[in-house]
């Protein structure tokens, strides 16, 4: 896979890339799915080398009989399958906006396809976000595994920098593109700091696209409310690790205070005794504790 962003990339060239330059994109055909098989719990032999209708009929975006057909008995041995670069079934199902209902489906049968990821270290969240899936999309695989808001692919991207490209490409609506970065970064705001493979964060991404001369009044306008919206929360996550520092430094220095004052009350009484059949006077040192009188 080439990067999405080379360091000899101009501004330009970033967000024009085609769909067939990442995982998850939209194929014109399933004629390169091959049968391997990515579950360890089923053999995934096939003699044909024709992948089941079903992957065809994902493609076609023909859910009423994908649902049809993932009820049959065979649906979760013939769901198994990835294509060369590791594509999924429910990679597959997610790049082409299948309703909750299949992805669950899906998901009922191949719990540990959530975890999967491709030749290219994406996993279903990286090409939901790419491809501008809907909120309730994203949030079904999240609920499923949150730990995905913070898997890097071979680029070191998290999904929500392919939030941030996908609405520089304007393929999602504003508003949707808000909800679905916000969905990640509800389960993790440290995500917004993270730098890809190339020293990137999600702002650094936004400004770049910014920066673009060939960009429209309404493109500039978009581009600075996604800007605004990360850079607010960014704000945010950083004056919330600020107040929890210093609530943690504060507690620690009362500790330290109060372990002083409790030994700084602690001291040494000294009793003068005589014995009665002696008239030499002797000291009996014994330890006191305010705290305990």
């Amino acid at each position: 896979m080439h990067s999405l962003m080379d360091s000899q990339s101009s501004s330009s060239d970033i967000y024009s890339f085609s769909y067939e330059s990442y995982p998850g994109s939209r194929r014109n055909s399933y004629s390169s799915f091959q049968n391997e098989s990515i579950s360890s719990s089923t053999s995934g032999d096939r003699s044909s080398p024709n992948l089941p209708d079903l992957y065809e009929y994902a493609e076609k975006k023909k859910w009423h009989k994908v649902k049809a057909l993932l009820k049959l008995p065979m649906a979760k041995d013939e769901t198994t399958f990835a294509d060369t670069s590791g594509l999924t079934f429910l990679g597959l199902c997610v790049a082409f906006s299948a309703p909750e209902e299949v992805l669950r489906q899906v998901l009922d049968m191949h719990p540990q396809h959530v975890f999967a990821q491709d030749i290219y270290g994406a996993t279903a969240l990286h090409i939901a976000c790419l491809n501008g899936a809907s909120l309730q999309t994203v949030l079904v695989l999240i609920n499923e595994c949150k730990d995905l808001v913070k898997v890097p692919d071979i680029d070191g991207r998290l999904p929500i920098h392919h939030c941030v490209e996908c609405i520089c490409r304007d393929e999602i609506s504003l508003d949707a593109s808000i909800n679905v970065m916000r969905a990640n970064i509800d389960v993790d705001p440290d995500i917004l700091t993270v730098e890809d493979n190339n020293g990137f964060t999600v702002v650094d991404l936004i400004q770049d696209a910014r920066c673009i001369e060939t960009n429209t009044t309404s493109e500039n306008q978009r581009l600075k409310a996604v800007y605004r919206f990360l850079k607010t929360a960014t704000i945010q996550n950083w004056k919330m690790k600020k107040q929890m520092w210093e609530k943690k430094k504060a507690e620690e220095s009362e500790q330290t205070t109060h372990t002083t004052m409790t030994s700084s009350s602690s001291y040494y009484s000294m009793s003068y005794i005589s014995p009665p059949d002696s008239d030499v006077s002797r000291f009996d040192v014994s330890f006191c504790n305010m705290n305990e009188g």
